[in-house]
């Protein structure tokens, strides 16, 4: 079958979906749908550690928690996770696989334990409760200082705020494990065998109290408003939380591939916070506030609050220059949200895929085995770059105007972490660094497709073809309706912190996260340090304590 043909065939989604089979490099001798549409949500899945790496994950940890000589983390975490600890939880999990399979090699543990993990049989009962009791202890300290781990752990950019990168960088130990890597494998034990952890009864943070008998509501479903919810209903209060969309998470939802982050942990998070009592209400976009001052509170829709918070990010893309309708130049924003609903939905559901219909089958006849081209520098560039490669096309060009080293003092580094940067590569991203976008060179004609780009590189006019094209540079607010919020020069939310009177924001939305003078301060000199759901979640934090110091004044 070859592409040409595959567009006659398009209204039969069971001919589009053997057509993928085949172009992707799945069998396409199967008997079911469903079967096709298991193997083509593995090609997007998140791979990382099970059961199977808990003897090698402890081997690489267990010995590191207690070195004087040279430390091996930094207290650069923005949320204040103790990361020697779970790190020594770890080594506890080394000393009792070595207790319960002496003798035997790292291969026939992980054998063993990969055996009971896909047959759901405990060769050793109690090993498994002794070593669920470890995750659930480490589990238990992440929470307290970071909420929502279970969902950022494997996004974190941790090689720049807590390892210690002289000892964990690219030229290190291959075999090291980086505090990331350990905090996503407790996280994902959690969620992997929750059924079994909670026949224990550790499980659940439990309905909080409304003991103040205030209502406050988050307009945005984000990790900062999450995390400004998770603080707000643990003290007390009563929380609803708004989103124009029609599932929770945000940019964790929708704008962050599955290949980067599960979406059962996400799923996980917000089970937890719905069961603390939180109501989220979705489809719902808050376009107005209204602030009543003689009852000194604030009407949203049909609701009363005491108080309301702001952490709507940056949902926005930016363009360069005037706007011009290619049908086939996309924002990251709008790729990334359809794939995200395509993998979750159309993969997920034969019913819900023959039904459908989503940007993803728009664009997939005309790429397979072609050009694109990103425009952008940071990690939400390369995520568009890493889902075009898993959709077959030919070449993926990811052009920007910053440098991997800086050598001239206007010289722009990239914004975009080295492992991101390094599995882009492995995969066959091409690069083109120090790029300046000129234009989109364009069809002429009634179809207005763009047909490539022009860029300038050391001084030279250059060109590369493009089937499509997808501008990453950078995302901001939207429009602020009337939410009582006031904006500075560049377009952020100046926050009640900042301004009596303003309502409190958290997250992309708004300028300061954290004082200066705290001890886990990021580096505002690097970017990778405030745009990230690290400092989201801290900046939530933040807005929420504020926000109760000030119901409770009231």
């Amino acid at each position: 079958m070859i592409i040409q043909e595959a567009a006659v065939l398009f209204e039969n989604k069971r001919s589009y979906l053997y057509l993928l089979s085949e172009h992707i490099g799945l069998n396409p001798d199967v008997d079911t749908i469903e079967k096709l549409i298991e193997g083509l949500h593995h090609k997007f899945s998140f791979t990382e550690s099970a059961l199977t790496e808990a003897a090698d994950i402890a081997n690489n940890s267990g010995n590191r928690s207690n070195s004087k000589a040279s430390p091996p983390f930094r207290p650069y975490c923005p949320v204040g996770v103790n990361t020697a600890y779970f790190a020594s939880q770890i080594g506890k999990i080394q000393s009792l696989i070595n207790e319960y399979f002496e003798g035997l090699s790292l291969d026939e543990i992980s054998r063993l334990l990969s055996e009971a993990a896909q047959t759901q049989t405990d060769h050793k009962p109690e090993l498994t409760r002794q070593l669920d009791r470890h995750i659930y202890d480490a589990h238990k300290k992440i929470m307290a200082a970071n909420p929502l781990y279970i969902a950022t752990s494997s996004i974190c950019p941790s090689e720049l705020l807590c390892d210690c990168l002289c000892q964990y960088s690219e030229t290190s130990d291959k075999n090291a494990s980086g505090t990331r890597k350990l905090e996503s494998f407790i996280a994902g034990w959690v969620v992997d065998n929750q059924t079994r952890m909670n026949s224990y009864g550790w499980f659940g943070l439990g309905k909080q109290v409304n003991k103040h008998n205030k209502k406050a509501a988050i307009v945005g479903t984000g990790p900062a408003g999450l995390t400004a919810a998770y603080y707000l209903a643990k003290s007390g209060v009563k929380v609803t939380v708004y989103d124009s969309c029609s599932e929770v998470g945000g940019i964790m939802t929708h704008g962050i591939p599955e290949f980067r982050l599960p979406k059962t942990r996400v799923k996980f998070v917000i089970k937890l916070l719905e069961d603390m009592g939180i109501v989220f209400a979705l489809d719902f976009t808050v376009r107005n506030i209204i602030e009543n001052k003689e009852k000194q509170n604030y009407k949203i829709g049909e609701h009363d609050y005491d108080e309301y918070l702001l952490a709507i990010g940056k949902g926005e893309p930016c363009y360069p220059g005037n706007r011009v309708n290619y049908k086939n130049v996309y924002f990251d924003t709008t790729f990334l949200r359809e794939m995200n609903y395509y993998v979750a939905h159309h993969l997920t559901n034969a019913k819900a895929f023959l039904e459908g219909r989503s940007i993803i089958e728009e664009i997939f006849l005309k790429i397979y085995g072609k050009s694109a081209v990103v425009v952008g520098a940071g990690n939400s560039a390369l995520d568009v770059a890493r889902t075009l490669m898993r959709f077959g096309v030919g070449e993926v060009c990811v052009i920007s105007n910053a440098v991997e080293k800086k050598v001239r003092k206007h010289d722009r580094l990239l914004t975009v972490l080295k492992r991101e940067l390094g599995a882009a590569k492995k995969e066959g991203v091409k690069m083109v660094f120090g790029a300046n976008l000129v234009k989109i060179i364009h069809r002429q004609g009634k179809n207005n497709l763009a047909v490539g780009v022009q860029f300038l590189q050391e001084g030279k006019a250059m060109q590369q073809s493009a089937a499509v094209v997808v501008y990453a540079i950078g995302r901001r607010i939207g429009e602020l309706c009337n939410l009582g919020a006031s904006t500075n020069d560049h377009h952020q939310i100046i926050n009640y912190s900042e301004q009596k009177g303003a309502p409190f924001a958290a997250g992309d939305c708004t300028v300061k996260y954290v004082s200066k003078n705290n001890p886990h301060e990021m580096n505002l000199e690097n970017p990778h340090h405030y745009h990230n759901v690290i400092a989201a979640v801290s900046s939530g934090r933040h807005a929420a304590k504020a926000c109760i110091a000030k119901l409770d004044s009231d």
